[in-house]
Parts: structure tokens; sequence; C-alpha cells
């Protein structure tokens, strides 16, 4: 029996494992894949469940903890009934182990029905993070491949051990402690091991030539990696991302959030960085109408350039059929926002605090903006054949000319139902743009 182990989110460097990648070489090698989602339950993933989502249906074990972000403690193991069945039977830890407390099951259960509704908290610490990591690289301190809530610091000297080393004459810090032999020696002992790469350097396989690969393709020097900027769509928010963010190699991307519920953000973009602009449904059309910032290429995720029929564009939506829309919404925003949400296929719960100002205003801008002549520059399309709001020929006659990429099943969400998929051929496209 083959096996593949290995951590979703690794807790030193807050790197991800390639899960897709992972899940289709356990696959091709008829491995057991085992993934270990502590440091990504709540807080990465579809819906805060963690990266095994993106293994589509092939991670044959998760196992996570119910501390750290879900705020209680023990653990859980997701599997198939017989693997869970036989666990129950033969591990001797679970069977010799006295049972959780009643409160802390209770705990657990609340925080599973609340993790799912925690997007904006999700964007809110994953933001946090970039903001730290930016912070440190301003200060020439590295942050090796962290891509997650976890962000460390690698000082010291190049090659040599992490954390502070000792002065002269071996006076140390007198909270450290370590064994007497260790002291003996007259050396301070490294707060981690030592890395096994030089500092300052992502992680990541190189090739002959000192350049990073990335997955799917994409090889760049460490200085020029891309940073992907997405936009959300029409009664979304920044979670719908959280999938394709958190599949693609190295974890250079932030969100804008257009306000739907909360307050608009606009992240401050690093000088000198390629910039590839990501836009799903009404996020592509706002990004090619507003050019809120430069970009070197673009990706248009269930996406257009104008939505409604009129000057020589159809086959479209007609025009009609926005104007009622707006008008049911002006008396019951909520409610229609609910439909159109279930209409593309999501059933999940409106997130609190929706702003129906803005909504509305964007609700205009889907019937009235025509972004046609700025769809210039490189260009990739994701679309869906069975997208029910885009339909393929509206997609074919609105994209002429660009390259587009078809999912035989997908709907109007790719981000949430493959993001894998997405993540894969955004990566790639991105390589293209500076290879």
């Amino acid at each position: 029996m083959r096996f593949v182990v290995t951590e979703s989110v690794f807790s030193m460097d807050g790197d991800r494992a390639d899960v897709p990648a992972l899940a289709a070489l356990a696959e091709r090698h008829g491995a057991f894949l085992f993934l270990d989602e502590a440091h990504a339950t709540g807080v990465l993933g579809p819906r805060g469940m963690g990266l095994a989502a993106l293994g589509e249906g092939r991670v044959d074990l998760a196992m996570g903890t119910f501390s750290k972000a879900l705020g209680g403690f023990g653990a859980y193991v997701a599997g198939s009934q017989a693997l869970c069945d036989y666990l129950v039977n033969r591990c001797g830890g679970l069977i010799y182990a006295t049972a959780l407390p009643p409160a802390v099951l209770g705990a657990m259960d609340a925080a599973l029905d609340l993790v799912p509704t925690l997007d904006a908290e999700r964007a809110r610490l994953q933001g946090m993070a970039e903001r730290l990591r930016a912070a440190f690289q301003g200060l020439g301190i590295a942050t090796a491949g962290s891509s997650t809530q976890i962000v460390p610091a690698i000082t010291g000297a190049r090659g040599g051990r992490a954390g502070p080393q000792p002065a002269a004459g071996g006076a140390r810090h007198p909270g450290n402690r370590h064994p007497p032999a260790d002291r003996a020696a007259g050396h301070q002992p490294p707060a981690l091991r030592p890395v096994r790469r030089p500092h300052g350097r992502r992680p990541g396989h190189a090739d002959g030539r000192g350049r990073r690969r990335l997955g799917a393709g994409m090889t760049q020097p460490a200085m020029t990696a891309p940073l992907f900027v997405f936009v959300h769509g029409w009664g979304f928010g920044t979670g719908v991302w959280d999938g394709v963010r958190n599949a693609l190699p190295g974890g250079g991307s932030v969100a804008v959030d257009l306000g739907f519920y909360g307050p608009p953000s606009l992240p401050r973009l690093p000088a000198g960085r390629p910039v590839v602009a990501v836009g799903h449904s009404f996020g592509a059309l706002w990004l090619l109408h507003e050019r809120p910032f430069a970009w070197d290429g673009l990706v248009l995720v269930n996406g257009f350039p104008r939505f409604t029929e009129g000057d020589g564009f159809a086959p479209a939506t007609p025009r009609r059929v926005l104007d009622r829309m707006i008008a049911r919404f002006a008396a019951a925003p909520e409610a229609v926002t609910a439909e159109f949400l279930r209409r593309c296929g999501c059933e999940a719960p409106l997130p609190a605090g929706l702003d129906a100002d803005r909504l509305g205003e964007a609700l205009r801008a889907l019937r009235d903006w025509d972004a046609r002549a700025a769809l210039t520059g490189p260009a990739l399309a994701l679309a869906g054949a069975q997208d029910p709001i885009v339909p393929p020929a509206m997609t074919e006659q609105a994209l002429a000319g660009i390259d587009i990429a078809w999912h035989p099943e997908g709907g109007h969400l790719l981000p949430l139902t493959a993001p894998g998929w997405c993540a894969e051929r955004i990566a790639a496209f991105a390589a293209g743009l500076t290879a």
C-alpha cells in the first residue's frame, strides 16, 4: 500500500501543499492520500472547510483539530464510512481515551455551524497576514513561503540559526532555558531547527537557472512573481475566491471588496510587480469599466465586457430583464439577491450586512455599462458550458478573439465549484505573460 502524507498548511513557514497536484499524483500511483488540516480548518478553503476540497473528492483521509481556529479542543478524522469504522474499532488511542465533556462537544457543534458563515472574518485575517508579510519584506525580513495566517520572520545569518545569536562571552537572555550540557558547551541552541534552504528564498523547486517552479508550468524569478488581484461578482463577497486563492502556488494574491456586505476596499498594490487581474462575472465588467489599477493580464471567470443586449451586442440578456430586476430589488433587496444566488447555484444564506445601495448601483451598472472597447491586451476567459447566467453563445460572441477555456460541467460559480481547475489555468496564463 502506498501513502502520500502531508500537512495542507505547513506550521513553520505558513506555506501550502499543492493539494490538487498531490491528489492527482496519489490517483496516478494508486496511493492513499492523508491530509493533516490542523492549520487550515476554519480558516482556508471553501466556507472555511480546509484545503481538502481542492482535491475534488480524491483525498482519502483528512484529519484536523477543534483547537486553533475552532476555539475548543479535540480532533476529527474525515474519511469513508469503512475507514471511520475501522479506526473506531482498532485505534487504541481512541478506544482507551476518556470521552470529551458534553460542553466541549456542544462547542464543537456550534463552531461547525458558525464557520461557514465567517467569510468576512477569514478575508480580514488573510488581509492582515498579507499586510504583515508586506511590512516584513519592506524591512528586508524574509517570510519564507507564507501565504496563510502563519507568517514567519526569518532572521539571523544566511544559512545560520533561526533566532538571535548569543552575545560575546556567551551571555543569554534569562528567559532562554536550555539543558546544562548546552550551556556548558558555550553555545545557544537555535529556537527552531535550521531551515535547509538559504534564508530569504521562498520554498519551491528550482530549475538550473535559479528560477522558481510555481506549479502548473509557471516559472518566475523570485522577485517578479505576479500578484493576482481578485474581484468578486454581483451578490457575492471576497470569500467566493478563497478556494482559487488557496490553490494558487506562491500565495501572492489580494482581493478587492466591492462593499456588498460591508465597507468596500481596494488594496494598495506594490510597485514594480507584475499584476494579473481576475474578475468573476460582474467583477470582470467592473475591472474593464473602472480600470482601478494597471494590470499585465486579465482573466474573466464567467465574465463579460457587457451584459445586456443592444448596440450590436447579441445574444445577451434583454435589457427589460434587468429593468424588472432593478424594480423588484428596490422593494425587496434581500429576496432578489437570494433568488439570484440560488439561480447561480448557491444555496447558502445571505451574509449579514447587505448594502442595498451598493448592490442597487451595481445592478444598474450591470444593465448600462459597455466596456467592450476596454478589452485589450493579454486576456483569458474561463467559462462554464452549463452557465445559466452567461450562456456559451453569449460568451463566444462577447469574447471573440480571446482564448476561452471551457469547463464542460461548469455553471456560473466556477470559483466555488472548480477552484483547482480555475487556479491551474490562471497560473498557466500568468506564466505565459512573463515567460
